[in-house]
């Protein structure tokens, strides 16, 4: 250490350049002048390597927005998962033992591995294993190999719980006892919310959302909006409100509390609160003279 610090010193300064800190006997260097040094180390240093790099300091691989289909919510999520770390928790059915959950899930993991899927795999509870994928992308297409199997109960994924032993294998939920999010919005609003993670298809591959565009009849949205009322999944629908204006009759008839129709701003339209079915209304629920 003595004999490289004075060489590294010298590299970064010259005499008369020397801050007084870099001046003292390195005996006598404090632990903030240590800092210091260690912070002229790593400046001299040649930059890591991309793949060297820690994974948050990566740079994100491009998504082409081209080829993201608004009907297919798990591929959009697969693709902003490309190359970043993601884990899943698959729970084998019945009540095995340990012993034997690790037997069915290495199995899992070999024929994964045999497709050319790479995951690790570590057992967390007597029927519960998380399945660790350095590509997040390639855990759907484990996912749709998973759901096959026979003693798979079920796969979570970015908080989605996909059942295995119904036959219902490809309703997703956002939890095993929640309820949704629905979205009638324009491209940007939809692809924001859907990379969010709000995307849902149900057991009759009905989507929670409706990507409007200037092609999208009025009549698709009224029936749209209709439909999103008559599902006991939903219970919250978030409407572009330029849109909203499209149907406003049909807003305005709806009446019960859920769900809950709430009227978003788009990134051309800012929200207007004069316009707001429930803020007009409950206006109308209060005199102001109560107020005086």
């Amino acid at each position: 250490m003595l004999l490289i610090t004075p060489a590294i010193l010298s590299k970064k300064f010259n005499d008369k350049e020397k801050p007084e800190w870099a001046k003292k006997d390195i005996r006598d260097f404090t632990d903030a002048d240590m800092e210091r040094l260690l912070d002229q180390w790593e400046e001299d240093e040649e930059p890591l390597e991309e793949d060297e790099l820690p994974e948050h300091l990566r740079t994100a691989p491009p998504i082409d927005m081209s080829k993201l289909d608004l009907n297919d919510p798990e591929s959009m999520l697969s693709m902003t998962k490309k190359g970043r770390t993601l884990m899943t928790f698959v729970n084998v059915l019945g009540n095995p033992t340990r012993d034997e959950t690790e037997t069915i899930t290495k199995l899992w993991q070999t024929s994964l591995w045999n497709n050319h899927i790479q995951a690790e795999r570590y057992l967390v509870d007597d029927n519960r294993a998380i399945f660790l994928f350095k590509d997040g992308s390639q855990a759907w297409p484990a996912k749709e190999y998973l759901i096959e199997q026979e003693k798979c109960e079920s796969i979570t994924i970015e908080s989605k719980v996909c059942l295995c032993q119904s036959g219902d294998t490809m309703a997703l939920h956002s939890s095993a006892k929640g309820k949704l999010l629905s979205v009638i919005g324009d491209e940007d609003t939809c692809v924001g919310f859907l990379l969010g993670g709000v995307g849902e298809i149900n057991k009759n591959r009905h989507p929670n959302f409706l990507v409007v565009d200037k092609n999208t009849a009025v009549s698709e949205i009224e029936d749209c909006f209709k439909r999103f009322m008559k599902r006991d999944d939903i219970d919250i629908i978030l409407i572009n409100q330029n849109i909203a204006e499209m149907i406003r009759h049909v807003i305005d008839g709806h009446m019960q509390p859920i769900p809950a129709v709430l009227e978003i701003p788009s990134k051309d339209h800012p929200y207007d609160a004069t316009k707001d079915s429930i803020l007009r209304r409950a206006k109308g629920m209060f005199n102001p003279d109560d107020f005086k």
